[in-house]
């Protein structure tokens, strides 16, 4: 017991190592109890994966090899590095063959998506292991990714909209390959984003409508704006935003957002006077009470800090709020710069890349060695 627990503390790069140590440790780190708990305690110690936007040549012999360019940054032992990943991909690529988008990171496993191709492509960059999910039909959209507890098994959370209908939801079981519908609801998920995953449940911002991407569809009202999944349960409930009703399509579209403060849901509400994203202030609820669903207001922060990077913002005025973590706001603005805010002290800085990048996606990651053959 002892040398499992100096063991989970190590960092994800000695603890793959001492894999080869001998055939007992081996044992020892490949267990579900083992990998659990050495994802919970490296929990607190996440990274940030840049999917770049990089010209990449397919192979001319081998035109179904994808390698997708990422930067890994971990501010906590200052590291910045770049790879390239290389998929080779199950699937015949359309007439338009694209690379594949990171859009999300769930225990240790960063989710890629081919658009043209509907494709789900589940990767673990410390074990390379790598999972190809073809969506059932072009008609179903992605939802969620999640692990559930009763059965031990890692699902896919789809959703399949038709005219004048509320949306159909099923879910996906990669541990037997099958398909089944779990409920109708009136609101769909804003799938522009990844969902908030915290404390056994799925969270968006919730739309309304029967059109297939969320840009297009209409926010719902005030008092459902906020939608959850329940894992364990595969149920949905809706639940109000906090402050003021607004009934304002505009905010609930484009300026409301939901990110994780450590473990704790936040509710963050960008107002703009001028419609100038220098002059904003980001208002920032923590949810206290999940079953009360108490909101307390707790920051307001004022990005006139950041007009000293008027020319890095280019034409987009808003900003994408990413996580908040050690009392800093993680934020991204355009394609070019990464910004923490400090709400204790005030402080804007820029995040160090490295060199010069031109950003597609950011996720906020934890390594892990967690396999989707054996379930932790």
């Amino acid at each position: 017991d002892i040398i499992i627990e100096i063991l989970s503390r190590l960092n994800i790069k000695s603890v793959y190592q001492c894999h080869y140590v001998c055939t007992r440790f081996h044992k020892m780190m490949s267990t579900p109890s083992f990998i659990s708990m050495h994802l919970n305690q490296n929990r607190g110690k996440p990274i940030i994966v840049l999917c770049l936007s990089e010209y990449v040549r397919m192979h001319h012999q081998n035109p179904d090899v994808y390698k997708i360019p990422l930067l890994f940054i971990d501010e906590g032992n200052n590291q910045i590095w770049r790879t390239k990943v290389k998929f080779k991909l199950n699937y015949k690529p359309s007439l338009y063959p694209s690379l594949p988008d990171l859009i999300g990171s769930y225990n240790g496993l960063l989710l890629f998506k081919h658009e043209n191709n509907d494709v789900l492509i589940i990767f673990n960059p410390i074990t390379q292991e790598h999972v190809h999910v073809t969506f059932p039909s072009a008609d179903y959209e992605l939802c969620g990714f999640y692990f559930h507890t009763p059965t031990r098994e890692y699902r896919i959370l789809y959703m399949l909209q038709q005219l004048n209908k509320p949306c159909r939801y099923f879910v996906y079981s990669l541990k037997n390959k099958l398909l089944r519908e779990i409920s109708n609801h009136t609101e769909a998920p804003c799938t522009c984003l990844s969902p908030i995953i915290l404390n056994g449940v799925l969270l968006w911002m919730a739309y309304v409508g029967d059109q297939r991407l969320c840009i297009n569809r209409k926010p719902g009202d005030c008092s459902k704006s906020i939608l959850v999944f329940k894992m364990d349960s595969e149920e949905f409930i809706t639940m109000p935003h906090p402050g003021s009703q607004c009934q304002s399509n505009e905010r609930h579209r484009v300026r409301m957002h939901l990110l994780e403060m450590e473990g704790q849901l936040c509710f963050c509400d960008i107002s703009s006077p001028t419609g100038e994203g220098y002059d904003a202030e980001v208002y920032i609820w923590v949810l206290k009470d999940f079953t009360k669903q108490i909101w307390v207001r707790k920051y307001i922060v004022s990005l006139s800090h950041m007009s000293k990077f008027r020319n890095d913002f280019h034409w987009d005025p808003l900003v994408e709020l990413l996580q908040i973590r050690n009392n800093e706001l993680l934020l991204r603005k355009g394609q070019y710069n990464l910004f923490c805010y400090h709400l204790v002290l005030d402080t804007f800085r820029k995040v160090d890349m490295g060199s010069i990048v031109i950003m597609k996606s950011v996720v906020i990651h934890t390594n892990s060695l967690v396999s989707l053959q054996t379930s932790i």
